[in-house]
């Protein structure tokens, strides 16, 4: 496994973690905020406040460190949201 040396594990102010990127000299989540909280906040419940069906297909292009589609899914198992999840990445 190859060894990450252009970041640095970096906790935020809800407890989550980001990495901090030595290259652009920032980190990839709010630090103010939290990593989850931002995910939560920006993506998951925009998401329900609009959508009102049994399926949603995700396309999560970017998924880095994965917080959106985590938020999402503890969003709908913590709220025993009955629905079924197609979540797409193309990633490598």
């Amino acid at each position: 496994m190859k060894k990450i040396t252009n970041y640095k594990l970096q906790q935020t102010n809800d407890g989550s973690f980001t990495l901090f990127s030595y290259q652009y000299n920032q980190a990839l989540h709010s630090t103010k905020d939290g990593a989850l909280n931002e995910s939560m906040q920006k993506y998951v419940l925009p998401t329900f406040k609009f959508f009102n069906k049994k399926r949603l297909k995700i396309l999560d292009i970017c998924f880095g460190l994965g917080y959106n589609s985590f938020a999402l899914l503890s969003y709908i198992i913590k709220n025993n949201i009955d629905i079924k999840i197609d979540i797409i990445s193309p990633e490598l």
